[in-house]
């Protein structure tokens, strides 16, 4: 019998899945384009889910994961079936990466802060070269509108952003950030 996995409130739970398709080369973290219901694996397997670490953080709340296919890191615990000593590394690695990088707490700006957030995003395609800054998001000419909302400001599929330093930032607001791709 495996536990319901559940992330407490004002915190955000990680997502690696064990089987799926290979990522290509250049990601970093699994497009979930395709799949979005991590609690049905079936579908996740049907319709193009990849293996490794997902884009897709999970929010407070209690879930029924199949703990055979799916990982979820929490900064309380780590959700799993026998780990084997290669995964159990590399799942420990990455929670390191995401408690240095205060990611599984969401990023809030106050307004008496005085501050605004820039994002740099370690995936996606590279920037043309002389370009430093990655074009706002739904602005290209080449790329498709924003479909996915954090919060305030409107995201594309990481997978179409740009990677390094984000001209869009992150203005007063709560923002739920995958950090394994993204940091502030």
């Amino acid at each position: 019998m495996a536990p319901l996995v559940t992330i407490s409130q004002g915190k955000i739970g990680y997502i690696f899945a064990r089987d799926g398709k290979q990522l290509n080369p250049a990601q970093v973290l699994a497009s979930n384009a395709t799949v979005q219901d991590f609690q049905d694996v079936e579908g996740f397997l049907k319709n193009g889910g990849q293996r490794g670490p997902q884009r897709r953080i999970l929010r407070e709340g209690t879930y029924a994961f199949n703990l055979v296919e799916f990982i979820v890191i929490t900064e309380e615990r780590v959700y799993a079936l026998s780990l084997s000593r290669e995964e159990a590394d590399t799942i420990r690695g990455m929670a390191e990466v995401i408690g240095q990088r205060n990611g599984f707490r969401p990023v809030v700006i106050k307004d008496t802060d005085d501050m605004v957030g820039i994002v740099t995003v370690h995936d996606g395609p590279s920037l043309v070269q002389g370009e430093i800054i990655a074009p706002i998001v739904g602005m290209h000419p080449h790329r498709p509108r924003p479909t996915i909302i954090v919060s305030k400001i409107p995201i594309t599929s990481w997978r179409r952003r740009h990677a390094r330093r984000q001209l869009q930032v992150l203005v007063e607001g709560t923002y739920y950030i995958n950090r394994l791709v993204c940091h502030r």
